[in-house]
């Protein structure tokens, strides 16, 4: 019979062999992916085998293939030493849509990416934002911008008032800069709703102010008319019957004010 320390001694040794097996296997196996992966791109930077003949750009109207493909570069390597290894016209390195597309240039709304590897070409589809109006910060110097359906700010504009664009008078003292919102989220489609009963009710508008933005409130001028209060806490959808059958009264144009800040509720002087 064997003593407890033999037997001890040889289950230790045993469990040391199993061990030493399991770092050999690992290290065989950590070997061949190696291999396979250094001879898959010496392959590849050799023979071109994912390398695209043609990156073409589309949709762009506005912004330069220039700058597009200046900020693809910044955008598709990352940073990664392996996508610089590869080179930017290879098709390994390229996702399949380009997230942030608008972090250089604002004016990009997305950009999706068609690889072909039967042909070899890139196909980059890019859109561009549209223009919903345009918002002025006024200051020292008046500075304004066109934004779009979203309310983000993405070129510089010209300072305009009327109907025609809907231009905002933003008098509450902020900065903003291209790439930055108008206002939350809430807020502008609250602003929206008011854009659509103004759009709806056919009122010529003079300017379209706001003064505080903490308060929430937007100052309208009517052309000829009162001004309109309204309110950028709530959507301002119920005000179109109220402000129609105010139109349609001969003394509209005489009133001082027409007051909507109260939600589902008018108040007219």
């Amino acid at each position: 019979m064997k003593s407890p320390d033999v037997t001890h001694y040889i289950s230790g040794t045993s469990r040391a062999r199993r061990r030493r097996r399991f770092v050999y296997w690992l290290i065989f196996i950590i070997a061949v992916v190696y291999v396979l992966f250094m001879g898959l791109g010496a392959l590849t930077l050799k023979t071109g085998l994912f390398r695209a003949k043609e990156i073409n750009i589309t949709g762009n109207k506005e912004v330069p293939e220039a700058d597009i493909r200046a900020s693809l570069q910044a955008q598709v390597f990352g940073g990664r030493y392996i996508s610089y290894l590869l080179g930017f016209n290879n098709l390994l390195i390229w996702p399949d849509r380009i997230q942030n597309p608008d972090r250089f240039l604002p004016q990009i709304k997305s950009m999706d990416v068609e690889k072909s590897y039967w042909s070899k070409t890139i196909t980059v589809r890019v859109t561009e934002r549209s223009p919903y109006g345009i918002w002025c910060v006024s200051g020292k110097d008046v500075n304004c911008f066109w934004f779009d359906e979203g309310g983000k700010i993405f070129k510089k504009g010209p300072l305009s008032q009327g109907s025609l664009i809907k231009t905002v008078i933003d008098s509450s003292g902020r900065k903003l800069g291209l790439g930055e919102y108008v206002l939350s989220e809430n807020y502008f489609k609250n602003l929206h709703s008011i854009f659509e009963v103004l759009d709806s009710s056919n009122l010529s508008i003079d300017s379209v102010e706001l003064k505080n933005l903490e308060l929430g409130e937007v100052t309208i001028k009517a052309d000829g008319g009162p001004e309109l209060y309204f309110s950028l806490r709530f959507k301002s959808d119920w005000v179109s019957p109220i402000l129609k059958k105010l139109m349609d009264d001969n003394s509209f144009p005489k009133l001082k004010y027409v007051d909507f800040r109260i939600e589902n509720r008018a108040y007219y002087k």
